[in-house]
């Protein structure tokens, strides 16, 4: 009977034994092995992570002056768990905020951890709402563009969405280059995916700012330009107008204004045909302003010369049955290339045309980019119109050469006038000059400055070795290796026959505390201890070379008998 008790307690001790085993060895595989796997999982679980709006760069124009810049400014989110009174809270975000009671309600009741009140508050909102110290509503900072000269060329510089994304001109354009790293925060959620705390850029990701342009515009031109315009248009009673001054030797854009315009810190107040850039984006037939293409081309082809005469009669010409006339039937009879342009005479430039033909006639606008975008940094060029000769009518030759049948936006006829006035060279227009990151002193990588200093280093490092091997003279140690009165002794003396090459290694020196970050005078020590140990070595060295010369001219020297 106990001999069955016994083999009973034993089988159930191996059971046991067994089972703690695989418990065992189940822990020790979830651990060890699979450890971190579950760790990142159970981390996933619970954080959420909140995207922030990363540091967009600025914008200015060619004096440094900004037209585009960002402001920190904050943001309210709620955690609807950890509100109290729906309600109350509603009522008192709504005296602060330009949001609807109702909505903040119906936000604040939703069946979510984590939920956006408002985006990017005014200051004054802001510090109202830290001093309300609401339960389960908690602010962010985030940054805001602003444009600090409202307007001014807000067509170029465009405007970016709640989002931090260019949604038009260089914002746009450049998005990828200055818009920077967003940024997230960090809310702990538990297992109902409810969130609980206040979300922290520190446990997060700070934002990174993007690059900065700076670009061809001239704030004082581009002011001049805008309000000379806008007085154009009002007297005109025009629908919109535009003015482009480039500089013809290397495309660079002074001014693109606009009118109508608007304000890209409010975009939203504006329709979208108001927001459009119409230097670039609208197209026109150019009339008269299309005679120097023509003109231009006529010269270059060999067709007229600058001297001849050409008949204009009794002020008209017939093309096929159509009969075309000067502008009001004026007669101007015999004139000049330079004339037929300054009189704008369709009769004049028509005969031009026509000895050009169609074929060079095409050619020699299209070099001139007509029909083509002058790419442009800018999103959204038109690129015209300019039909091949092949879908020419009988009459189209006559009336391309005055400026009808093609279409042209406003910067490309600035850029035929520019490739006119500087010879001929047609320019590409630009916008930014220079692209400025915020990690770099300039547009190279810091680690060619690096190594640059490095090169240095060990050349003058080399040259001065070997200079101080066949010198004759001693170098001055301080006391104990004191690296003050070393490398001031050195430098003193140097400076003299080496100085080029001393002053090479302060550069070094200089370079090289910048990068790695150590003080001036630590870095000084340590050199100064390397610099003490090479010096003693050099100058045991030439102190046994300068004996043994003396043992072997000692016993060299002739003995005298008496």
């Amino acid at each position: 009977m106990n001999f069955v008790r016994l083999a009973r307690v034993r089988f159930l001790a191996i059971a046991l034994l067994l089972w703690a085993s695989v418990v065992v060895a189940r822990l020790a595989e979830l651990q060890l092995a699979e450890g971190s796997r579950y760790r990142a999982r159970a981390q996933r679980q619970q954080e959420r992570r909140i995207e922030v709006s990363p540091l967009r760069g600025s914008i200015f124009d060619r004096a440094g002056r900004p037209l585009a810049v960002s402001v920190e400014v904050s943001s309210v989110y709620a955690i609807p768990d950890d509100v109290k009174d729906a309600e109350a809270t509603a009522r008192a975000l709504a005296r602060h905020l330009a949001v609807p009671e109702a909505t903040l309600l119906a936000r604040l009741r939703q069946k979510k951890g984590f939920v956006w009140i408002a985006r990017k508050i005014d200051r004054a909102a802001a510090t109202a709402l830290k001093k309300a110290k609401l339960p389960g509503i908690h602010l962010v900072g985030e940054t805001k563009r602003s444009y600090p000269k409202g307007s001014l060329a807000a067509a170029v510089l465009g405007y970016v969405g709640l989002d931090d994304k260019g949604l038009g001109g260089l914002e746009h354009s450049y998005d990828e280059v200055i818009r920077g790293k967003p940024g997230e925060i960090v809310a702990l959620t538990d297992a109902r995916r409810s969130t609980y705390g206040e979300a922290e850029v520190a446990n997060g990701r700070p934002p990174q700012e993007g690059a900065s342009l700076v670009v061809s515009i001239d704030s004082g031109i581009q002011f001049a330009a805008e309000q000379a315009l806008s007085e154009v248009v009002a007297e005109s009673q025009a629908k919109s107008g535009v003015v482009i001054l480039l500089d013809p030797a290397d495309g660079s854009v002074l001014a693109m204004a606009t009118a109508p315009g608007f304000d890209p810190n409010d975009y939203g107040r504006y329709p979208a045909d108001g927001r459009r850039n119409r230097a670039i984006a609208d197209a026109h037939e150019p009339g008269s302003t299309f005679k120097i293409v023509t003109g231009a081309v006529a010269l270059q082809n060999g067709v007229v010369t600058l001297d001849e005469t050409i008949d204009t009669g009794d002020g008209t010409i017939r093309v096929g049955n159509v009969v075309i006339s000067e502008h009001d039937r004026k007669r101007y009879g015999a004139l000049t290339l330079a004339g037929v342009i300054e009189h704008s005479s369709n009769v004049g430039i028509i005969r031009v045309g026509l000895r050009l033909g169609p074929q060079r006639l095409w050619a020699g606008a299209t070099a001139l980019g007509v029909g083509r975008a002058t790419g442009i940094d800018l999103p959204g060029e038109n690129s015209g119109i300019f039909r091949r000769p092949e879908r020419w009518s009988m009459l189209s030759n006559a009336t391309i050469s005055m400026g009808q049948e093609v279409s042209l936006t406003p910067l490309q006829l600035t850029r035929v006038a520019a490739a006119i006035a500087n010879g001929g060279k047609l320019v590409r227009p630009r916008l930014v000059r220079r692209i400025a990151h915020p990690d770099l002193d300039s547009d190279h990588p810091r680690w060619l400055g690096a190594i640059g200093f490095c090169v240095l280093i060990v050349a003058s490092s080399a040259i001065e070795a070997l200079r101080f091997w066949k010198s004759s003279a001693a170098l001055p140690l301080g006391p104990g290796g004191a690296i003050g009165e070393s490398l001031a002794s050195l430098f003193a003396r140097g400076l003299g026959d080496n100085g080029a090459t001393l002053l090479l290694v302060a550069a070094f020196l200089g370079g090289f505390s910048l990068f790695s970050g150590m003080s001036w005078l630590r870095l000084m020590e340590r050199i100064g201890g390397a610099l003490e140990g090479t010096v003693a070595y050099l100058r045991r060295k030439r102190e046994e070379r300068e004996a043994s010369a003396q043992r072997i001219s000692t016993s060299e020297r002739p003995v005298l008998l008496g």
